[in-house]
């Protein structure tokens, strides 16, 4: 059996009961860089396999050949923050081994729903999760950005949009945790998360 379990957006603390049991008792548990790795090394070992940006296909096949061997008769965690369903590296993996292993998927905490814990934001209408890429489609009152490397460039972007940026989260509930309300940074790392809304 192939695992995958969403292990939140970075505190321990936020794993689910479920994700623990089942990282507990499996024969391996795979991470997919250090961050993940280090919210369930209090549990157990991990394995690190690092997927490089731009460069991860050929880690992608020789894992995903790996695990359809072993998956057969081992049962293995691969583990992922946030949600495993949400714009995740498990996601390249379980589309190739889909139909030749038994897939289960632990469901966990998103990003995209704690950046409005975080900022205390709330959220009481219709709303859309995108990447940068996928910024110019937008068509909902209330938008999440995840992935949001370059939030001053987004806030430019959603100015001719019509949105103005209400909140902006790097790092939520890891180390280096920072929160900008009505501020807008240059430039933040790959786990930064902005949310916009139209004026």
């Amino acid at each position: 059996m192939l695992y995958g379990v969403s292990i939140g957006p970075g505190d321990p603390e936020l794993l689910t009961i479920k994700a623990k049991k089942v990282i507990e008792r499996v024969d391996e548990v795979i991470a997919p860089g250090k961050l993940a790795a280090k919210v369930v090394e209090g549990i157990r070992n991990v394995r690190i396999v690092e997927f490089p940006m731009g460069k991860s296909e050929k880690v992608i096949e020789e894992l995903s050949n790996e695990l359809e061997k072993r998956c057969v008769k081992e049962d293995i965690a691969f583990v992922a923050l946030g949600d495993v369903m949400f714009y995740s590296t498990f996601m390249h993996i379980a589309k190739r081994v889909a139909g030749k292993v038994e897939i289960e998927c632990i469901p966990g905490v998103p990003s995209f729903s704690c950046v409005f814990d975080t900022t205390l934001t709330f959220c009481d209408k219709p709303f859309e999760v995108v990447t940068p890429r996928e910024i110019e489609k937008c068509s909902r009152d209330l938008v999440v950005v995840i992935k949001a490397t370059k939030p001053k460039e987004i806030e430019e972007k959603a100015k001719k949009m019509g949105y103005r940026v209400v909140a902006v989260a790097k790092r939520m509930y890891m180390e280096g945790e920072e929160i900008y309300v009505e501020e807008v940074p240059e430039f933040e790392d790959y786990f930064t998360t902005l949310i916009m809304e139209r004026t």
